[in-house]
């Protein structure tokens, strides 16, 4: 869509809804309104995200594209970096309405600059093939479902859906190699080798890292009893690093060949995951600290060079729809459910539902579901740091005749 109708129409015009909706959000009188808001949300901010870095890589020439690359994974490793801290400080202080209404704020900002600084740039492609539809929805509902049906194992029905996810991917392919204008090129990965390993390294570093800073958050909380304001501070520290080093890595891959600087990253990923590999309740903090940095340093010098590599071998057409966004933050929504699945709570999360049967209140407040929760959580730890603990109780009468240590789950 924004190749066709300009790439900066598109990126104003997701920018107003994004303030539209989050102010919604603010208002919303129950949860269902809540989510629904949020899931409008989530649709308005995707046009934001397949645009920017095409547009960035579009307004710089070759010899300084890596350092404004590198500049925008800054800027967006430093709002990951400020986020939950931040987001944290507004919640406890003002309320969690208040900082939907601040993150519509910042978007209204933001669409100001940039009708402001940007009214004299556009970038639209001369194609005559009309939007490809029938590819969006078969995308969209092939990857809902395949998303969805992990969220439900180990049940018939995630399984179901896990099928049907995988039946409309290789249906999007077929309808993708008959669209006159697809939405994802699939000749880009079957003919360019660049471009179809790029993605497929995108897809391994996010498979091996994305669970990371789940489980590395309830180790804080849960085995070492961290406050949430505390355990904030101390993740925080990974993308602060990514940020610092995003600039300098995309001026190393102008020097050097980016696929060099990008194995780097990738080695420094993975020497951080091996040093959480053997993480006890008694490990020291400066150890945790020091491989979130690790882990930092690697996703900074990973990101900034793959952008460079991937967009800075394509054609200018293909910028904004070849498939690299696509692909992109499917690799990454599907891999957070997958780590979620791998970190192991997915499954007692499940069992947990239990308790919610044949109950008239609502299922994160049931005290069964809430104790079995934690007890998996709890379960888990005792796994990261290999020590043996005691299943948590079922009965949820234990809760008022043995209470936990540590803070309660929150509802």
């Amino acid at each position: 869509m924004a190749d066709l109708r300009g790439r900066r129409l598109v990126y104003n015009v997701a920018l107003a809804f994004f303030a539209v909706f989050c102010g919604a959000s603010a208002a919303a009188p129950n949860g269902a309104v809540l989510i629904a808001t949020r899931v409008l949300q989530g649709a308005a901010a995707a046009p934001l995200l397949s645009t920017t870095v095409a547009m960035v890589t579009l307004a710089y020439p070759a010899e300084t594209r890596g350092r404004a690359l590198g500049f925008q994974a800054a800027g967006v490793y430093l709002g990951i970096t400020l986020g939950p801290v931040l987001g944290g400080i507004i919640t406890q202080n003002l309320g969690w309405r208040a900082l939907f209404l601040v993150t519509g704020g910042l978007g209204a900002v933001n669409l100001v600059l940039s009708l402001r600084k940007l009214r004299l740039l556009e970038w639209r492609e001369a194609k005559t093939a009309p939007f490809d539809v029938w590819g969006s929805v078969v995308w969209v509902c092939a990857l809902s479902a395949l998303i969805k049906g992990f969220s439900y194992l180990p049940g018939g029905i995630g399984y179901g859906l896990i099928v049907v996810g995988i039946a409309g991917l290789a249906g999007f392919i077929r309808v993708e190699t008959r669209a006159p204008d697809p939405i994802l090129n699939v000749d880009l990965l079957r003919r360019n080798r660049v471009f179809a390993s790029a993605n497929t390294a995108l897809l391994i570093n996010y498979a091996a890292t994305t669970a990371m800073s789940f489980l590395v958050s309830l180790y804080l909380l849960y085995n070492r009893h961290l406050g949430a304001q505390t355990a904030g501070f101390v993740l925080v520290t990974g993308p602060f690093v990514q940020a610092a080093v995003s600039p300098a890595a995309g001026r190393l891959a102008e020097r050097l060949e980016a696929r060099f600087v990008a194995a780097a990253g990738m080695a420094l990923c993975v020497a951080g995951l091996l040093a959480f590999a053997l993480l006890t309740e008694t490990t020291p903090y400066w150890y945790v600290i020091t491989f979130l940095c690790v882990l930092g340093l690697g996703f900074g010098f990973f990101s900034t060079p793959h952008h460079l590599h991937d967009h800075g071998k394509r054609r200018p057409a293909l910028r904004g729809c070849g498939g690299r966004h696509i692909l992109h933050h499917a690799c990454r929504r599907t891999e957070l459910q997958l780590g979620y699945r791998r970190s192991g709570v997915g499954r007692d999360r499940w069992a947990a539902r239990d308790w919610t049967r044949g109950s008239r209140q609502p299922p994160r407040e049931h005290p069964g579901y809430l104790h079995d929760l934690r007890g998996a959580v709890r379960r888990r730890g005792a796994r990261l740091s290999g020590r043996n603990r005691t299943p948590a109780c079922r009965d949820p009468r234990s809760l008022t005749s043995k209470p936990r240590p540590g803070r309660p789950f929150p509802t």
